[in-house]
């Protein structure tokens, strides 16, 4: 009788090791290589260093779609590359890659964004 394959089967193969995931580093190189490129070439467009120092700078002003455009996508390109660097650490030191994600995850929990700073509370 044939055995039914378990996700748990799926998720964990035996014959994967350490080095093969050698094989995955240039396409994290890569992903690393874009969003450094990407968060450089918006950063030159941004005339502040955040949306809250823009509107420091000009209060009168109402900032338009494509402006805060290019700051939320900076934003997201610089998680983005802490992101991509925490790919390439955990595919070169794949036996130390529990620490990189408990890191990464203290890291988001302990940033501002996810606290409203007049309650206090988690969003």
């Amino acid at each position: 009788m044939k055995k039914k394959p378990m996700k748990q089967d799926a998720l964990v193969p035996d014959e994967l090791t350490p080095d093969m995931t050698l094989m995955l580093i240039p396409a994290a190189t890569s992903l690393q290589k874009a969003c450094a490129t990407y968060l450089t070439k918006v950063r030159m467009l941004m005339e502040t260093r955040d949306k809250d120092t823009w509107r420091e700078k000009w209060p009168d002003a109402e900032m338009n779609e494509c402006v805060e455009v290019v700051y939320d996508t900076a934003d997201m390109a610089q998680r983005m590359l802490k992101t991509a660097q925490a790919i390439s650490t955990m595919l070169v030191t794949p036996l130390n890659s529990h620490e990189v994600v408990l890191l990464d995850e203290l890291r988001r929990s302990l940033e501002p964004d996810d606290v409203d700073m007049d309650t206090g509370e988690l969003q």
